[in-house]
C-alpha cells in the first residue's frame, strides 16, 4: 500500500510519498513547494488570496505526482498558520477541491507528537543514543521543541512545547530589511530567548539536539557546500551562520544554494537563530539532523495504526 501525506506549514506544503514494508517506513519520492500562508497573516489573522492560490497550485502539482505513484490515500495536514487562521474553511475547501482529502489541522500538541515520532524514526542509527535527546522543528509560524528518553528498543516522550516564533513570524514582527539592523536582529534574538527560557523549564538541559524541519537541513547542507564538508555540530557552528546569514541581502542568502533556498531566503536568517538559542537554553551537547519530519511523522502513525488493526 502506498500512501501520500502532504504537510501544508506556514511557509511551504512537503509531500512524501512512503510504503510501510517488513515492520518499516519506505521512502519514495518527496517534493516541496512554496505556499506562504503565513504573508501577512499575523496583521490580518486571514490567509490572502494570493496564498490561498499558491497552495492551490502546489497542492495540484503534489496530487498530480502522487497519481502518478498510484498511492492508495492521501492525507493532508497543516499547522501554525492553518490554527491562526480565521478563514479555516477557505483552506480546507482548497485542500478538499484539489486532493479529495479532509484537511487535519494539527493542534501543537498533536504536531509535536508526530515530529517526535517521524525525527526519530530518521535519525541516522548511527549518530543515536541511549538517553535524553530534544527534537526541535522550525517551521515558517511554529517552533516544536519535544524532549524523550530513547533506550534500547523503546522510546518516551517526557517534555513538549508549541512555541509561536517561526521563520515567517519572527521576519515579518522583528525585521524591516534584509540585511537586518542590528538592532533588529538584537530585538529579535531578545524575544526569542525570553520565550525560550521562559517555556522549557521541564526541558533537561546538555542532552543532544536534532532539528527536524527545512531549516535544519539546509543548514546543514551550507555548512557542508561552504566549510568544507562539516556537519553542523556546536554551539559555535549555529552562532557562526546566524551571523553570517544576517549580514546578508535576500540575493546573498539565495546565492548560497539557490535551489534549497527558493522561498525561505527572507526568512532563513531568523530560522538559525531560532535553533542557535534553542541550542544555548538547553546548554545542548551536539547538534545533529534528522531526514525526517512531519509528514513521515503522519505516515509512520497511519501505518502502524493499520497494521494493529
Amino acid at each position: 500500500m502506498k500512501l501520500a501525506t502532504i504537510d501544508v506549514g506556514t511557509n511551504t506544503a512537503l509531500l512524501l510519498v512512503s510504503e510501510w514494508r517488513d515492520g518499516a517506513l519506505h521512502v519514495h519520492h518527496q517534493a516541496g513547494g512554496y505556499v506562504r500562508l503565513g504573508e501577512g497573516l499575523a496583521a490580518s489573522g486571514r490567509v490572502s488570496v494570493a496564498a490561498l492560490e499558491r497552495l492551490r497550485r502546489v497542492l495540484r502539482a503534489h496530487h498530480a505526482t502522487a497519481g502518478t505513484w498510484q498511492v492508495d490515500h492521501v492525507i493532508v495536514t497543516g499547522t501554525s498558520a492553518s490554527r491562526d487562521a480565521e478563514n479555516g474553511d477557505e483552506i480546507r475547501a482548497v485542500v478538499y477541491e484539489e486532493t479529495g482529502a479532509a484537511y487535519q489541522i494539527l493542534s501543537g500538541e498533536e504536531e509535536a507528537d508526530v515530529t517526535f515520532e517521524g525525527a526519530l524514526a530518521g535519525w541516522a542509527p548511527g549518530a543515536r543514543h541511549e538517553g535524553r535527546v530534544t527534537i526541535v522543528d522550525v517551521g515558517g509560524g511554529s517552533t516544536e521543541l519535544v524532549q524523550g528518553q530513547l533506550g534500547d528498543g523503546f522510546t518516551r516522550r517526557t517534555s513538549a512545547v508549541s512555541l509561536n516564533i517561526g521563520t515567517v513570524r519572527l521576519t515579518e514582527q522583528f525585521y524591516t530589511r534584509q540585511p537586518p539592523s542590528a538592532r533588529e536582529v538584537d530585538a529579535c534574538r531578545t524575544w526569542t530567548a525570553s520565550l525560550l527560557d521562559a517555556e522549557l523549564g521541564d526541558f533537561a538541559r546538555g542532552v543532544p539536539i536534532v532539528g527536524a524541519s527545512g531549516t535544519a537541513h539546509v543548514l546543514l547542507h551550507l555548512n557542508r557546500v561552504h566549510r568544507e564538508g562539516g556537519a553542523v555540530r556546536t554551539g559555535k557552528d549555529l552562532a557562526y551562520w546566524e551571523r553570517e546569514l544576517h549580514l546578508r541581502t535576500r540575493e546573498e542568502v539565495l546565492a548560497l544554494a539557490p535551489e534549497r533556498m527558493s522561498g525561505r531566503a527572507d526568512v532563513f536568517p531568523a530560522g538559525v537563530l531560532v535553533l542557535r538559542e534553542a541550542f544555548r537554553t538547553l546548554s545542548a551537547s551536539a547538534f545533529h539532523v534528522s531526514d525526517y519530519g512531519v509528514r513521515h511523522g503522519m505516515a509512520l502513525r497511519y501505518f502502524r495504526e493499520l497494521e494493529g488493526g
